[in-house]
């Protein structure tokens, strides 16, 4: 995934490693006296303290499906007794409220431009806060020029980056030029 790469460009290679220990030793689902947190769901048959991480959040990229009833609500959440509220995020909503009081989906697209949302807890109100601009569409663009300038000249390309570049709009391509310009 693109962003997975763009972000370990980011940290810089001799921090990677420690980043991912620290990654891997968080909790996989966090329970306050209010309310209990997932990245993006839980496994009903086991214990909050006995969950896999790797499971909670759902890793494992377009291949991890997380099947919904016909309400929209995960299986997983009605196969399960939670005795507080539950928090997650990981797949994009179009509401917060899954299950009133009871299961809040906290990915409303924020970084697509969407809403950044929130709930107050114990008494279970939502806030949301419209973004600004879509985040997520800049930084791949950027990334994605980035990508095609360290390409060196078309004649050098393999096949494949040359197709991402048929593919592009014709906009990109020429911000993509003028960025050759300007190195």
């Amino acid at each position: 995934a693109w962003s997975q790469k763009q972000t370990l460009s980011l940290i810089g290679a001799e921090k990677q490693t420690d980043w991912a220990s620290w990654l891997e030793n968080l909790p996989a689902v966090i329970e306050t006296k209010s309310v209990l947190v997932t990245h993006a769901r839980l496994d009903p048959e086991l214990p909050l303290n006995k969950q896999d991480s790797h499971f909670t959040a759902a890793v494992g990229g377009a291949s991890v499906v997380i099947p919904h009833d016909q309400n929209g609500v995960p299986l997983w959440f009605r196969q399960g007794s939670y005795q507080k509220p539950i928090c997650m995020g990981h797949v994009a909503y179009t509401r917060v409220e899954l299950v009133p009081k009871r299961l809040y989906a906290l990915d409303t697209q924020a970084v697509r431009g969407g809403l950044l949302s929130a709930v107050i807890l114990p008494e279970g109100r939502v806030v949301q806060v419209q973004a600004k601009r879509n985040y997520y569409e800049e930084a791949y663009k950027a990334w994605r020029k980035e990508e095609l300038v360290a390409g060196g000249p078309p004649g050098t390309w393999p096949l494949h980056h040359l197709v991402k570049v048929m593919e592009e709009t014709d906009e990109d391509i020429i911000d993509i030029a003028d960025t050759r310009k300007e190195i």
